[in-house]
């Protein structure tokens, strides 16, 4: 089993939980189309069913942190993509958080999966470019609090974790308010920031990229 390369968009403990998994469906669905059920028996499950059976799990789990039934009835979809070939989609509420959760294997994101280190792996960033897209759309269009990329042996971090002090997951990118943002600008350098729409920052760690770690390179994202 390959490992895997995520995107999780934390929508925070919100009240209408069934109307944001249902919102979500709708503005993924207008970038990557759904494909096909994933797992669980579901393959040949339409989308329509998997949609209503999400939205209900999450209208009926009162208290996630103590009954798993959302995290583990959760029915996962792939979608369709002229980037991707295997691109996945779920949902989780780990601590009470509802996160929506985005993966592709690592070798549809990185030239060489293999590379000795983490920072010696490189972007195919013409795919990066179109994952960060979707996320400043998302973002833009949907109450998420936090969106983070990670590695699978990494994950990302809960709302909880970053306030109690922990930072958020950024390889190589992070969406997130603006106080979150200026505390993690200041504590790395190599981060670039730009506005996405209005009410939050995009950040890309530059040391994750040719440019930075070798000045003569000529990639760009």
């Amino acid at each position: 089993m390959p490992t895997y390369f995520i995107i999780s968009f934390n929508f925070g403990f919100p009240e209408f939980r069934g109307e944001i998994v249902r919102g979500f469906y709708e503005k993924t669905f207008a970038v990557y189309p759904f494909r096909s059920g994933y797992g669980q028996g579901g393959e040949c499950d339409p989308a329509a069913e998997i949609v209503e059976s999400n939205v209900q799990n999450a209208k009926d789990t009162v208290n996630p942190e103590c009954d798993p039934r959302f995290r583990e009835s959760s029915k996962q979809m792939l979608l369709q993509s002229d980037v991707f070939k295997h691109l996945r989609l779920y949902w989780s509420d780990y601590n009470q958080e509802l996160e929506a959760v985005l993966l592709t294997p690592e070798y549809e994101i990185f030239v060489d999966e293999d590379a000795p280190t983490i920072l010696e792996m490189e972007f195919r960033e013409d795919r990066l470019r179109s994952l960060i897209d979707f996320c400043v759309r998302i973002w833009a269009e949907m109450p998420v609090v936090l969106i983070q990329s990670s590695l699978e042996n990494g994950g990302p971090s809960s709302l909880k974790q970053i306030a109690s002090g922990g930072t958020p997951q950024m390889y190589p990118f992070v969406l997130a308010g603006s106080e979150l943002a200026e505390k993690v600008q200041s504590a790395r350098p190599s981060v670039e920031s730009s506005q996405a729409a209005k009410r939050g920052v995009l950040m890309i760690d530059r040391s994750m990229f040719p440019e930075y770690r070798n000045p003569q390179s000529d990639h760009t994202i």
